[in-house]
């Protein structure tokens, strides 16, 4: 410390030249000590609340990782057994990207004698048809199901969670719904070849006029034709469907949203 520097220590502590002897003191070295020890601990105290503020927000964190993780695997399981209510494991089986084959339920027009196979394409499609007439029960009962599977109260669930839960929820809906829509569907188109090429097993008069008109007529003919055979061959296709399943309420379900799917009518060579 230069010369400079000390004087003006001595100064400020009353000790310096031309100094009254009334300077810093110790009351006053005391209180100063004591602003310093305040601030430092205002430093520490602002510390622990901002560890506190961080341990709060990650254990938050933690606790909304794990009604997450809750609701993943109860969301799961619902889905599952409404995939099993609708015959969907055993017709469509999950993870698989491959189409429905009517060749599991149909042979020669007919449902196949395999029990499971027509426990699960019967009952399936019935109790797919029952729970779809009322989409709005039907999203609330799924929720519910996901909500007692999960051990939770729906009402108390993290704004985030219940937003997610909600879209997922939906998404299984609707791809519980195309699922058993493609299995019937499919079927209907099955039995649309079939029946282009047996139109005796059509079991409708009207229909089966339609097509033979269809087969005997010129091709200016068949372009006129075409259109009122596709409708009416869908349409006792989709009323066959439900009789095989034993739920008319099946032949609304089937038509609700976009056309089941049709082939193009072939003539008889």
């Amino acid at each position: 410390m230069n010369e400079g520097s000390k004087e003006a220590l001595r100064g400020f502590l009353g000790r310096g030249e031309g100094g009254t002897g009334d300077g810093f003191g110790v009351d006053d070295l005391q209180g100063l000590l004591l602003q310093i020890a305040f601030a430092i601990m205002m430093i520490f105290m602002l510390a622990y609340f901002l560890f506190r503020a961080d341990a709060s927000r990650e254990k938050q964190e933690q606790i909304l990782e794990l009604e997450r993780q809750r609701l993943v695997l109860a969301a799961d399981a619902v889905r599952a057994e409404r995939r099993a209510r609708y015959g969907l494991a055993a017709l469509l089986p999950d993870g698989s990207d491959a189409a429905f084959d009517p060749a599991l339920v149909l042979r020669e027009g007919r449902l196949v004698e395999v029990p499971a196979l027509r426990d699960a394409f019967r009952g399936g499609l019935a109790a797919a048809a029952a729970d779809f007439a009322d989409p709005l029960r039907l999203r609330r009962d799924w929720l519910a199901r996901i909500a007692e599977a999960a051990e939770l109260d729906l009402a108390s669930l993290a704004p985030e969670n219940a937003r997610w839960l909600d879209a997922r929820a939906d998404a299984d809906i609707a791809a519980a719904a195309a699922a058993a829509r493609e299995v019937g569907r499919g079927t209907a188109a099955a039995l649309q070849r079939r029946w282009v090429a047996h139109p005796d097993e059509i079991g409708d008069p009207a229909v089966a006029d339609i097509l033979g008109r269809f087969a005997a007529a010129d091709e200016t003919t068949r372009l006129l034709l075409v259109t009122d055979l596709s409708d009416a061959l869908r349409a006792r296709s989709v009323g066959a469907v439900a009789d095989l399943a034993g739920s008319r309420a099946l032949a609304t379900f089937l038509g609700t949203e976009e056309n089941p799917p049709s082939p193009s009518p072939e003539p008889h060579r």
